[in-house]
């Protein structure tokens, strides 16, 4: 009797998997052949589904979603991304000014470094 009632949460998960290997074959062979109604209504039905573990099923769902919603604009941190570019900026001065220290013609004649140097 355990035994019976312990089946099905596992072979449901076999079929969800079967099931999403599916859809994915479909989204595939709809992209080859430009089948956008296909690729969006499978789309559709990949959007809500629970993400696999598997990279390679993954980026298939990715490719299906991408070819049916277009790429995802990423979520840029903006003040990560300056902090960044500030930090670069500073090693880029420290760098021209060793530059300078080691070979002045060449820091000089340098366009990134003449344009830090001079200001």
């Amino acid at each position: 009797m355990v035994l019976f009632l312990s089946v099905p949460s596992w072979a449901g998960a076999d079929t969800n998997l079967i099931r999403l290997k599916a859809l994915l074959n479909i989204c595939e062979i709809a992209q080859k052949s430009s089948d956008t109604g296909t690729i969006n209504n499978i789309a559709n039905q990949l959007k809500d589904i629970e993400r696999p573990d598997d990279i390679f099923l993954l980026q298939k769902i990715g490719d299906c979603l991408d070819a049916a919603f277009g790429e995802m604009e990423q979520n840029i941190d903006i003040d990560e991304l300056l902090r960044q570019i500030s930090k670069r900026a500073l090693q880029i001065k420290i760098d021209c000014r060793e530059l300078l220290s080691a070979a002045p013609e060449v820091a000089i004649n340098h366009q990134i470094c003449k344009s830090i140097l001079l200001n």
